[in-house]
């Protein structure tokens, strides 16, 4: 599935049909992981005669690798422009960011624009570009999240996360060396953000089988296939093997490949990335330091699974209580949230309304927790080996670590389902009238830190 080129700035994606009723469209044409990627960029563009890029880096990722890019392209007669954020560990895809990107294409007549950086810069790029109406693609500089090959931007608006419609890169280009050079923190927060692709394939299945919400086996098997190598590749990644590293890597890009086919994040987000995005807005607020998303997601994805544990001894299900969003309730979220309630209330309005649509009187009926354990049965069995794996990359389950206190965590359980319109665990408890007792049991077997 690729790009198809019909003019000097005109790009168009073929649909593939699917066996579950979608058209997908993947508009990842090159996925180059190798020592000589950065050959394979060159050729790449100049194949499709691009003759002017803007490459995007910072003050971290610039001499790793974006100097290398720069000279690489104008040694092959490209006109290279260039825009350098400062070394910082908290830039953010913001306003000002996004901003100073813009700029720079309006400034510089550009074909395409090149992003060297992880998640980041990556985000920063796409959004840009999709706003510019251009084509890019990236240069990897860590294996650090699962958003390379996304079509959707994550963002953040006045300390709320929000996922915009964004574009993919055409091209991904990866040297493993430099993959297994990054950071340590990276690395994890890489694996973090892959293995939690277990408890987000869990809380779309279980909307599937609760709530008959689309599903595409397809895009399953892309993150499921993923998974079970990661676990594979577990202990050469705790020696920075590039062979590893790149199987890590590859898990990610194809993550988000899933996601592009499906045209939003569910394959591979889910309540373990809402976790991490409330821990986010209590990082704006200045109540936690900040951490990275993935180590995040990872550290949240043990608590989630271990919900899961519960689900089978669940017996019959009752019929969901949906929440009443009066005025009171309003009043609350715009306390808690501030500037971006609008956001949350948009996305809680949204969930209400998918679910009045979908709650018929027997929709829960005849169902009992094991009968949802049995739809889950091969993400149940990971369990175990997600847990551990986590706990071997130094991503442990103690309560207090990375900044979450044992009250932010009790905090962003209760309200984590606001952040997005998606249904997970978090809301199926709330419906079952179960997320408290639940809590209670789940916080006395954790260690504290």
């Amino acid at each position: 599935m690729g790009l198809l080129k019909e003019g000097p700035l005109s790009w168009t994606i073929p649909s593939i049909p699917c066996p579950c009723g979608r058209s997908h469209a993947v508009s990842v044409e090159t996925l180059a992981i190798g020592e000589n990627a950065l050959d394979d960029l060159q050729q790449f563009l100049l194949d499709r005669n691009i003759r002017s890029v803007l490459v995007l880096d910072d003050g971290h990722t610039g001499p790793i690798l974006g100097d290398l890019v720069q000279k690489t392209l104008s040694d092959a007669d490209i006109a290279v422009a260039s825009l350098r954020y400062p070394a910082s560990d908290h830039l953010r895809a913001d306003h000002e960011a996004l901003a100073a990107a813009s700029q720079a294409i309006r400034v510089h007549p550009v074909e395409l624009v090149v992003s060297v950086g992880s998640g980041t810069l990556t985000d920063i790029a796409r959004y840009a570009s999709y706003l510019a109406h251009l084509p890019f693609v990236a240069v990897a500089t860590a294996p650090s999240v699962d958003g390379y090959a996304s079509t959707v931007a994550a963002l953040q608006f006045d300390g709320v996360k929000v996922t915009n419609p964004a574009l993919a890169p055409i091209a991904i280009f990866a040297l493993p060396s430099i993959l297994a050079e990054a950071p340590w923190p990276m690395i994890q927060s890489g694996f973090g953000d892959l293995a939690g692709k277990v408890s987000a394939l869990m809380d779309w299945k279980l909307a599937r089988t609760l709530y008959a919400e689309s599903w595409c086996d397809a895009a399953y098997q892309v993150v499921s296939r993923s998974l079970a190598r990661l676990f594979e590749a577990a202990n050469g990644l705790a020696k920075r093997d590039p062979e590893s590293v790149s199987v890590l890597f590859q898990g990610l890009v194809h993550s988000g490949m899933a996601m592009a086919m499906m045209g939003n994040s569910r394959p591979a987000s889910g309540s373990e990335h809402h976790l991490s995005h409330y821990w986010d807005f209590v990082t704006y607020q200045g109540r936690r330091p900040y951490i990275a998303h993935g180590l995040q997601v990872g550290y949240a994805t043990h608590f989630i699974l271990d919900l899961y544990r519960e689900l089978p001894y669940l017996g019959p299900l009752k019929s969901p209580v949906l929440p009443v969003f009066d005025d009171a309730w309003q009043a609350e979220i715009r306390m808690r949230w501030g500037i971006g309630a609008n956001d949350i209330l948009r996305e809680q309005t949204a969930k209400l309304e998918w679910l009045t649509r979908h709650q018929t009187p027997d929709r829960f009926q005849g169902l009992d927790g094991a009968t949802i354990g049995q739809a889950l049965a091969p993400e149940f069995e990971q369990i175990d080996t997600t847990k551990r794996a986590l706990i071997q990359m130094g991503i442990g389950h103690a309560l207090g670590q990375f900044g979450v206190s044992t009250p932010i965590l009790v905090e962003s359980l209760n309200h984590a389902h606001e952040v997005r319109a998606r249904y997970t665990i978090l809301d199926f408890l709330r419906g079952q009238g179960r997320l408290g007792p639940w809590l209670d049991r789940l916080l006395e077997r954790f260690p504290a830190s």
